[in-house]
């Protein structure tokens, strides 16, 4: 039995290479094949982007990066059995059904399987737009959590070199070589504008401390890397569960740094932790307090408490960990004091020492509490950071850059040596924010769109 696992195009819009077109390595189809093959099974990887990277193709709104309908065919084995498709991100929604499509057209009588991604704020609800699947020519959806913690991803399947050569991802990228990690499965929280509470039921999984360090000695004696970024949804659930990966990284005295980079519970972690962390090589942390409105945040189903984030951000201020705040704008019944709260709340976070902040507009997200809310947009694909379908989204798209504006001015009145720094690690791609990177990566994805 030989089955085909294919991770998608990258799908930017080509308005927008700044929020859209975000990198990640396929984590989860990577674990995928090492279960297979663990099973027994032959597995072949066709990896659309990861290929071809910096091959383009154009249509009148997005950019598709990678491998073409024609080259994804061509790859496929003569005596394949099963294709799984791996539906890792919303955006990337067009060329999941692009592939599909095709390879129906080419072989009407392989089984093709289109995999959920249950780890990702980015992902989406396969069985809520189920027909656009088998309307493609797909037979199976597989969703849900089906990980058995047996087995690290398989990334010797994968061009990963591709990944490290382009110098950006979803975090921060400060050295040549990177891999993603999944400390921990789901989160217990019940946010209305996030599809997790549906895919992973509340659920949080965490992976034992030893395994996790054990992940990372492997990856750096196979694969020689020393940088991690953890995507995990929820990693700091248990803080002595990262007390405990600390201490244990310590231990065996390995000279790693890792990346908290997908947002994560600033209350979960006190400030000897955050010491601890630090020592231990840590290195950025995004957290995710959304919006400045206590009354918003009661609306959106999210716990945050401002004081213990200014609080601990002034900590990793002090011990050299690079540190983000994310927040979303226009959520369903979102008023213009609770943007000027959002506002004055940034202003307070960069004068104590916050190094990046990241403004997303809502989209609906397939899975989401406040799916059924949004009416308008046509693809899947335009489910993404800048909307621009959504009737208030010049508005929104109007007070974001302000906003981004205001928080650089700021910025250069009160810590102008931080400014510095991040031009300089701009100009030598040695980013230590996502602030400093995306730049980087727009102008590589202009250049393409250009060409």
């Amino acid at each position: 039995m030989k089955i085909v696992l294919i991770n998608p195009n990258l799908v930017a819009l080509r308005k927008d290479f700044f929020t859209t077109g975000i990198v990640y390595m396929p984590i989860g189809l990577a674990y995928k094949a090492a279960s297979l093959r663990k099973s027994g099974k032959e597995i072949v990887v066709i990896d659309a982007f990861g290929e071809k990277p910096r091959q383009a193709r154009k249509t009148k709104d997005f950019l598709f990066l990678g491998l073409s309908r024609q080259e994804i065919v061509e790859r496929l084995p003569s005596n394949a059995t099963n294709v799984i498709v791996y539906a890792n991100h919303l955006t990337n929604h067009l060329s999941i059904i692009e592939i599909v499509r095709s390879i129906r057209q080419a072989y009407p009588n392989l089984p093709i399987s289109v995999l959920e991604n249950t780890q990702a704020v980015t992902a989406y609800s396969l069985s809520r737009v189920a027909d656009e699947f088998y309307e493609a020519g797909a037979n199976n959806l597989l969703t849900g959590e089906a990980y058995d913690g047996s087995t690290y991803p398989a990334w010797d399947l994968f061009p990963i070199a591709n990944y490290w050569k382009l110098r950006f991802a979803h975090g921060p990228q400060s050295s040549k070589r990177y891999l993603p990690l999944l400390t921990s499965r789901g989160c217990p929280f019940n946010c209305k504008f996030c599809l997790a509470p549906a895919l992973t039921d509340r659920k949080w999984q965490a992976r034992p401390a030893q395994d996790v360090v054990d992940e990372i000695e492997s990856h750096l004696k196979v694969f020689n890397v020393s940088e991690f970024h953890i995507e995990d949804l929820n990693p700091t659930v248990s803080e002595d569960r990262f007390r405990d990966i600390s201490n244990e990284i310590l231990k065996r005295k390995l000279k790693v740094t890792w990346k908290i980079v997908s947002g994560t519970k600033a209350e979960s972690i006190g400030e000897k932790t955050i010491d601890l962390m630090a020592k231990a090589g840590c290195h950025y942390i995004s957290i995710s307090p959304e919006t400045g409105s206590p009354e918003l945040l009661k609306k959106m189903g999210k716990p945050f408490d401002f004081d213990h984030a200014i609080k601990i951000i002034k900590r990793m201020n002090k011990v050299g960990i690079s540190s983000q705040a994310c927040f979303v704008l226009g959520f369903p019944g979102e008023t213009n004091e609770d943007l000027k709260m959002t506002d004055d709340f940034v202003r307070k976070l960069t004068r104590i020492g916050i190094d990046e902040i990241a403004l997303f507009i809502i989209s609906p997200v397939p899975g989401a509490q406040i799916y059924e809310q949004f009416y308008g947009f046509k693809s899947l694909s335009e489910l993404n950071f800048s909307p621009s379908w959504r009737k208030d989204y010049v508005f929104l798209n109007s007070f974001r850059l302000k906003l981004y504006l205001k928080f650089i001015l700021w910025k250069i009145i009160y810590h102008p040596l931080k400014v510095l720094r991040q031009i300089f690690n701009f100009l030598t791609r040695r980013f230590a924010t996502k602030m400093e990177m995306v730049p980087y990566r727009a102008f590589v994805f202009k250049w393409l769109d250009m060409i």
